[in-house]
């Protein structure tokens, strides 16, 4: 038995026949409903791209950023990779006039008087360490041998006679390790320190 089915309907069909309403498609894009009207595309995603909604509104495609630069996105055909930067360092608080500092480690400084914390002996490339000052004494970061610190366009004295001191209580700065065991550079500071 043959079966005839008929719409009554032109080209393009119709959205109240239930077609589209358009005569061709734009290639990998997204269809979006309009009621009554002829259904909407939207323009063609990039890679890594997301669809993102828009009240009373067709969505739009987004490419995600970070604010705060706390998460890197990185698009691809058909992916999206998402890191979150997370800072789960350690504090310790210091309370003598002596530290062995620790890579990956923060440290605050509250003694009231001189502290002289020195640089670890070891030390991988990007491993950083933090010093936030609090007590009246300020901090000195001593160097082993071979050992130099950068701050911008200065540098410590290579090996164990040069150092970086704090000149205000409440100084912070960290450094990162840039060259194994060896280089240091200050990745951020606030206040001033004297490069010895």
């Amino acid at each position: 038995m043959a079966t005839i089915n008929s719409i009554g309907s032109g080209i393009p069909i119709e959205i109240t026949k239930g077609g589209t309403g358009l005569a061709t498609i734009t290639d990998h894009c997204v269809m979006v409903g309009s009621g009554t009207g002829t259904v909407t595309p939207l323009t063609i995603a990039t890679d890594g791209q997301v669809l993102v909604g828009s009240s009373a509104a067709d969505p739009v495609f987004y490419t995600l950023t970070s604010t705060g630069g706390t998460i890197t996105f990185t698009p691809g055909a058909g992916t999206l990779n998402l890191e979150a930067v997370v800072d789960l360092t350690p504090w310790n608080e210091v309370t003598s006039d002596t530290q062995a500092l620790l890579v990956n480690e923060g440290y605050i400084m509250n003694y009231a008087t001189a502290i002289t914390a020195t640089l670890p002996a070891t030390a991988a490339v990007g491993s950083v360490i933090k010093i936030a000052g609090k007590g009246a004494g300020l901090t000195t970061i001593a160097q082993n041998a071979l050992q130099a610190i950068y701050f911008g366009g200065a540098a410590t004295t290579t090996g164990i006679g040069g150092s970086l001191t704090m000149t205000n209580a409440h100084d912070c700065l960290e450094v990162v390790c840039t060259t194994a065991d060896t280089y240091f550079i200050v990745k951020s500071a606030v206040g001033n320190f004297t490069v010895a």
